[in-house]
């Protein structure tokens, strides 16, 4: 039995077809280069022992890695969970409450009511658990197996690197609770957009009688809504990856602030956005209205710009 080709196959048969050719040719050429020009097989083995197990072998030729989230990622991943999952998990039960409170009709009894509630929230509960855990585990695995060069450990470390790290000051670091924040913010903004028929206007009989918008006005902005939901969220997990202000993140914070604030400023120029039912119970005239969404969209115009101001700020400490 020529163990060395046997040894070549089990590690070629683990790898993608197209590389096994040239791997096989190396392998042979470092075989080769290891042993004496007419080897034994005690000979043949103490080599093939000195390469390690195909399986290992095999692992070490391969362009992607093995693991799903390696170490160089595994930390900001638990840490996005510590964050993002509390918020998930908040946002849903408060939705669920508010559901539930304004469709009930007190035909139920209380008992079971409770015994109904429980098993529902139990259940869209785990469904967020199992939903936010699966779409950060993708992002991070994404990352793990494309060369984004969004932290700097994967470089080579030195000691000497120590010597440059100079303490940062208390403001310049990105604390939990801001990012907590921005997430938790995101994830209203997303509630109140995506069910404002359901949230948003006047109560009547258990349910929302007059809305505040018109769905679908409101709606058809959709599109541009979810890329600002998204710049939202993509900003939050870029610092949590760099930790603290820096000039490149304060032009990611003040792009996405831009484009937001634009995106709500187009749909605040809509005559049509506000319902026309709840202008003429509250018999808002015409000029009332327009007031009203010029003084909601000069308010996040302001905080758009202080929001701004702050990250540059922050970054120059």
């Amino acid at each position: 039995m020529n163990l060395i080709e046997v040894y070549i196959g089990e590690v070629t048969r683990r790898l993608p077809e197209s590389n096994r050719e040239d791997i096989a040719l190396e392998l042979r050429s470092t075989i080769g280069d290891m042993l004496p020009e007419s080897p034994t097989e005690e000979e043949v083995k103490r080599v093939l022992n000195e390469l390690g197990s195909p399986v290992q072998m095999a692992n070490g030729f391969r362009d992607s890695p093995m693991h799903l989230i390696g170490p160089r990622y595994f930390e900001h991943y638990v840490n996005l969970l510590k964050i993002v999952m509390p918020i998930a998990l908040t946002v849903t039960f408060i939705l669920f409450m508010t559901a539930n409170v304004i469709n009930y009709n007190g035909a139920e009894t209380i008992g079971a009511v409770f015994f109904h509630l429980l098993g529902d929230a139990i259940s869209g509960l785990w469904n967020t658990f199992i939903q936010t855990l699966f779409w950060i585990t993708l992002v991070f695995a994404v990352l793990e197996r494309t060369n984004l060069n969004v932290t700097d450990s994967g470089q080579t470390w030195s000691a000497d690197e120590l010597t440059k790290i100079t303490p940062l000051p208390k403001k310049k670091k990105i604390s939990k609770f801001e990012l907590f924040s921005d997430l938790l913010f995101a994830a209203v903004w997303a509630t109140l957009y995506y069910n404002a028929e359901y949230l948003l206007g006047i109560i009547r009989n258990g349910e929302i009688d007059v809305p505040f918008f018109n769905n679908e006005v409101l709606l058809s902005y959709w599109p541009l809504v979810s890329l600002a939901l998204l710049t939202a969220v993509l900003l939050a997990l870029y610092k949590i990856l760099v930790g603290y202000w820096t000039k490149r993140l304060a032009i990611a914070n003040a792009v996405h602030h831009v484009f937001a604030t634009v995106v709500i400023v187009i749909m605040l120029l809509n005559d049509r956005l506000i319902h026309d039912d709840f202008t003429k119970l509250l018999f808002l005239s015409e000029t009332v209205q327009n007031t009203l969404l010029a003084a909601i969209g000069l308010f996040f115009v302001i905080s758009a710009g202080i929001d701004i101001i702050k990250g540059f700020w922050k970054a120059k400490l």
